[in-house]
């Protein structure tokens, strides 16, 4: 009968109508909003996550204390779930088919996912979050993977992101100026690129320094390239590789 009277939800809470009241009248959450409830408030008086999306952002629910679930729902996406910056371990509870690893590198994250889609956010530099540019990201980005493969494991240097697909080949991007992702060269690169294995073995784990990649073959032996300054390839040199030399053992 409120909303019957074509008072607006405005006129009838100056008028001390409570927004439990207005709810039970069918004012929308679009109608609240502009009568200048805050979300706080909708959440208190019953509006769902669904009702919500309408008008607020993923991050707003989230300030409240609306759930993952609530927001999954709600059908907000994975990326505008993750951006409102819940908690992994609540995202992995709504999730836990989803998410399989997630790496970090000195100020990028990447995160791989059981379907093979790759996610990844932060510093961009020298194109590590493998998304064909050099910007900065402060949302949740998908890796752009052409390859045709489907990645099985990650792992992050300090500036560039490296990926063992499952048929055994290895891709990266980012940095390479020391040849960490061991493609012959030493040129940077936005996009996936392929390692180069002349060894004749298959890779089975992949992990990464700051500048460097070391890789574990299937026979046990272990193989590493970029940079060596330190010796941390252990073939008893400085060198650095730009192709995979093998530790040894």
């Amino acid at each position: 009968e409120l909303k019957d009277a074509s008072f607006t939800a405005l006129e009838l809470k100056t008028e001390g109508v409570s927004a439990t009241e207005l709810k039970t009248a069918s004012f929308t959450v679009s109608e609240m909003k502009s009568a200048e409830f805050t979300t706080s408030e909708l959440k208190s008086v019953g509006y769902t996550a669904s009702e919500m999306k309408t008008e607020f952002q993923a991050s707003e629910l989230k300030e409240v204390g609306y759930t993952v679930e609530e927001l999954k729902t709600a059908s907000f996406t994975f990326n505008e779930i993750i951006n409102a910056n819940y908690e992994i371990e609540n995202i992995a509870e709504e999730y836990e088919d989803v998410i399989k690893e997630i790496r970090c590198g000195n100020q990028h994250t990447a995160i791989l996912m059981t379907g093979g889609t790759i996610y990844t956010i932060g510093r961009n530099a020298y194109g590590q979050l493998g998304i064909g540019n050099t910007t900065h990201k402060y949302t949740v980005q998908t890796l752009t993977n052409n390859t045709g493969k489907t990645p099985s494991q990650i792992s992050c240097g300090g500036e560039f992101t490296m990926i063992l697909m499952t048929d055994g080949t290895i891709y990266g991007c980012g940095l390479n100026t020391n040849g960490q992702l061991g493609n012959g060269t030493t040129t940077n690169s936005t996009t996936l690129t392929q390692l180069t294995n002349s060894t004749g073995k298959t890779p089975t784990q992949i992990s990464c320094g700051g500048n460097y990649t070391m890789i574990l073959m299937s026979d046990g032996t272990i193989y590493g390239t970029g940079q060596n300054t330190s010796g941390q390839f252990g073939n008893g040199t400085t060198t650095n590789s730009t192709t995979l030399t093998q530790l040894t053992n």
